[in-house]
């Protein structure tokens, strides 16, 4: 097989998943490619993440998708310290800024065990369990 014939083989086994040393791109791992490092998160992780995203949290929380966008707008500067209090990094909300029913209610969502439940939810609705 020439070298070129070769590279095609490689690029089109790529394209479709596949790869002679195994499924690299369906594998979670950190690989080291010429390139650099490549993180191939687990699917777990891809959904906890989604899972603990203010959108998400948002809306289990019955609010809009984007409500956090308003918060962050009215928070101005102090939007990093709220965020914070929301992922419950620090006990109480920075000062001036008016806590709304709809904060409260994305903080109570953002605690561990409801951030992997969720993640669970979307796991089954996946059907990747």
């Amino acid at each position: 097989m020439s070298t070129t014939t070769k590279r095609r083989s490689t690029r089109t086994n790529a394209a479709k998943g596949r790869h002679s040393q195994g499924s690299l791109y369906h594998r979670s791992g950190i690989y080291q490619t010429s390139g650099g490092t490549l993180l191939v998160p687990a699917q777990a992780m891809r959904l906890l993440n989604k899972a603990a995203q203010l959108s998400s949290v948002a809306k289990r929380a019955s609010s809009s998708e984007t409500v956090w966008y308003r918060w962050q707008r009215d928070a101005g500067s102090a939007w990093p310290e709220l965020r914070d209090w929301l992922y419950h990094e620090r006990s109480e909300p920075p000062d001036g800024v008016e806590i709304t029913q709809a904060m409260l209610d994305v903080r109570s969502e953002l605690t561990l065990e409801k951030i992997v439940e969720a993640a669970r939810q979307l796991s089954q609705a996946a059907g990747t369990q």
